[in-house]
């Protein structure tokens, strides 16, 4: 069974550490540095721009790293990053 943090927050004085004792380090898997390039940025505002407002009125587009896999895709392991395009005079939904 899998906790969460909500789990967790419910557990008063629940322990946070977990004993790696002898435990054999795992190197992380390091990727190589992906660069963004600036007409690509530009060319996907451009695209975003001129499609259709969504119900919620974000247009938005992750930018994911070529390694990186479902669940949790983006930029580096753990760090999302969105390129988001709001036209002058709209707003987006509440979140």
């Amino acid at each position: 069974m899998s906790s969460t943090v909500n789990d967790l927050k419910d557990k008063k004085g629940a322990n946070p550490f977990l004993d790696a004792s002898g435990e054999k380090h795992i190197a992380p898997d390091l990727w190589e540095p992906y660069i963004i390039r600036k007409e690509q940025i530009d060319a996907e505002i451009e695209r975003l721009s001129s499609s259709p407002r969504p119900d919620n009125g974000r247009r938005r587009s992750y930018i994911v790293h070529p390694l990186s896999e479902s669940p949790g895709r983006g930029l580096a392991a753990g760090i999302t990053v969105s390129l988001d395009v709001l036209l002058p005079g709209e707003n987006t939904a509440p979140i």
